[in-house]
């Protein structure tokens, strides 16, 4: 039989390693529910002034006050601000019976294309199906247009037609056999008509 020196302290490091992941999630829970607590009382500050629940020039101060550094640590920020306002809205305790019963192609592209942190910029109303799949997946939602997006998604409908496309940047469309691969589409303009 042969012994490896040095294996203990490999899965000693390892425990070491996982009770610090460990002391950090408790950390962030804890900061998450304070996060929560003081952005209820400015959504309620926000209600008592007829202030409208996103500001994306304060999301905008914030990145940059912070100093984020990579896309990973934006995906963060973005999930945070969307859960954030989620928590004002009241949404965060789930799906609603409305969402669940949303089985719309908008909807269902949506949710394969959206994922938690994204930036989807849009100018669809928000309670469009394809916006509605975007939030419950944990994208950010941001009310305008971006000239540097990774995919552009045009939904066009008509009394009886839809029509849903996708572009790149360069406006070279895409098949939705393509949208269906893993991608690094981060930030996403949605237009409908």
């Amino acid at each position: 039989m042969v012994y490896f020196i040095g294996n203990e302290k490999t899965d000693d490091n390892l425990e070491k390693l996982r009770e610090d992941l460990l002391l950090n999630t408790l950390e962030i829970t804890d900061m998450f529910r304070k996060r929560i607590e003081l952005s209820r009382l400015i959504f309620q500050e926000k209600l008592r002034k007829g202030v409208t629940l996103r500001d994306r020039n304060q999301e905008l101060r914030v990145i940059r006050r912070i100093g984020v550094r990579s896309v990973e640590e934006r995906s963060f920020v973005n999930a945070l601000f969307e859960l954030t306002t989620q928590a004002q809205a009241g949404l965060i305790s789930g799906k609603s019976e409305e969402e669940c019963d949303c089985e719309t192609a908008e909807y269902q592209i949506g949710r394969i294309i959206c994922l938690t942190g994204d930036e989807i910029y849009h100018n669809c109303d928000r309670e469009h199906p394809f916006i509605k799949a975007a939030i419950s997946r944990g994208s950010h939602i941001v009310c305008g247009s971006i000239e540097d997006y990774d995919l552009k998604i045009s939904i066009r409908t008509d009394e009886l037609n839809l029509k849903i496309d996708a572009f790149n940047n360069k406006l070279k469309k895409f098949s939705f056999d393509d949208l269906l691969k893993p991608s690094g589409f981060k930030k996403i303009l949605v237009e409908c008509d």
